[in-house]
């Protein structure tokens, strides 16, 4: 830094006494005084300015010096005996100020901010003098922090090494409260490289709760909240296509589901000359509606003014019925999926006898699973009923007829979802087994009607009340 300033002093000085002899001109030495006096004087505030914004930093100086040890100690020439960090510092006291200070050198921090956080690395030693480390305040982060000039900002780069002891979103909020600590605040977030979607899903519902708002919305609301909350787009846009690992690895597949379309290209798509998506994707399709309906009135029921302290109460019922939810779209796509499985079977080579073996096994497990995928959309929409029936009983009373709709939503899936169990059992060979798949769906089509009969009984009482 003083170099650099020293060389502009110097063609500051330079400029000035060419332009003064090509003028004619003089410069006295008095204005040659206050040139020097006014570079050296910014010089020093520049300096003073940049080192008091670096305690910011100073938490984190211990957990990072304790990573750098190792990587520093390797490349010490010295070093023949390949001493770790920790016991090269232990074998020479002498040194440790400046092998503290190369540490924090290897991710460029020099200087005055390198002698400060050396120091605060090294300020703990135990009985025998050796480096007991500084007690940090994040478990499995490494971290340090610099002041960027050409910005006018202090900034922490965190490396979170084990994102289950410490959430991206504790990590945020520890460096938020020790920069508002120091009158300072933090004016945004940089994701560099790649989080897994739990990440930022934990940390949306982290500041949700904070606002005692309902955490079983969807997912990309969710998103946006972690995204907001944590300034992630302060700095320039945050695309969660770009930075979420699952969504790099799904990217290929956009588009080419059912759930990816919208409402009426699936009721196209079901219109068409195709045996596929057909009733066991629809009904899966109701089931999902069902528990959509169910999660809306447990959020409309968790902010109606004067319920506040129930938020939490509507919240966890949401959230269930966001899983529900969830669980249903999936089969959609996997009941369609199922039928495609048994077109391939039924397009296997039948040459040869051995062909002819294969292809008939090949078969009879796609009709397996056939029959086993829409018995799994049953069981799903069977726990949408206690959804809708606790958002009867307990809910918003101005939303009970969609509580309502939301039971008949779940018996038509279950209903329609156990037609496609019967249909596809019929032609497994292993009649046994067809038998005990009928006869699972048959139960669960009698407690549906039950289930939906009881609710829509207590709807039509609370209306007409």
């Amino acid at each position: 830094m003083k170099i650099v300033l020293t060389v502009v002093l110097a063609a500051i000085f330079l400029a000035a006494v060419w332009s003064g002899y090509r003028r004619g001109l003089i410069l006295s030495a008095a204005q040659l005084a206050a040139i020097v006096v006014a570079l050296y004087g910014a010089a020093l505030l520049a300096g003073l300015f940049s080192d008091r914004l670096l305690p910011v930093a100073e938490p984190f100086a211990g957990g990072y010096f304790e990573g750098q040890l190792d990587v520093v100690a390797t490349e010490l020439p010295d070093n023949d005996a390949g001493l770790s960090g920790e016991d090269w510092v232990a074998a020479h006291p002498d040194t440790a100020q400046e092998y503290a200070e190369q540490c924090f050198a290897a991710a460029g921090v020099a200087g005055r901010p390198a002698q400060r956080m050396a120091r605060a690395a090294l300020a703990m030693r135990d009985e025998q003098g050796n480096i007991s480390m500084l007690p940090g305040t994040l478990k499995g982060t490494k971290a340090i922090g610099w002041f960027i000039e050409e910005y006018g900002i202090a900034q922490v780069s965190m490396n979170i090494t084990d994102i289950n002891q410490t959430p991206l979103h504790v990590a945020f909020d520890e460096v938020c409260r020790c920069a508002q600590n120091r009158g300072l605040r933090v004016t945004g977030t940089e994701i560099v490289g790649l989080v897994p979607e739990r990440t930022l899903i934990e940390a949306g519902k982290y500041f949700l709760r904070k606002q005692h708002r309902s955490v079983g919305i969807p997912k990309e609301d969710i998103l946006n909240i972690a995204v907001k909350s944590m300034g992630l787009d302060d700095l320039k846009p945050f695309c969660p296509q770009e930075k979420v690992v699952e969504y790099l690895l799904d990217a290929d597949k956009c588009g080419g589901q059912l759930t990816d379309l919208t409402v009426k290209g699936f009721a196209d798509e079901t219109a068409r000359e195709s045996p596929a998506p057909g009733g066991g994707s629809v009904s899966a399709y109701m089931g999902a509606m069902g528990a959509a309906l169910g999660t809306m009135v447990a959020n409309l029921s968790s902010h109606k003014p004067g319920w506040d302290d129930r938020w939490e109460e509507f919240s966890n019922w949401a959230e269930q019925g966001m899983a529900i939810e969830e669980e249903l779209l999936h089969l959609v796509n996997e009941d369609t999926e199922a039928f495609n499985k048994i077109m391939a079977a039924f397009g296997m080579p039948k040459a040869t006898e051995e062909d002819k073996r294969l292809r008939s096994e090949a078969i009879q497990q796609a009709t397996l699973f056939a029959a086993q995928v829409p018995l799994q959309t049953m069981k799903a929409s069977m726990k949408v009923f206690p959804l809708c029936k606790a958002m009867v009983e307990t809910g918003n009373p101005n939303s009970v007829s969609d509580a309502g709709v939301g039971a008949l939503a779940a018996r038509a899936a279950v209903i329609g979802a156990g037609l496609n169990v019967k249909i596809n059992a019929s032609s497994l060979k292993d009649k046994a087994q067809a038998e005990a798949l009928v006869n699972e769906a048959n139960a669960l089509v009698e407690q549906a009607k039950a289930e939906e009969l009881a609710i829509t009984d207590m709807v039509e009482k609370v209306i007409a009340q």
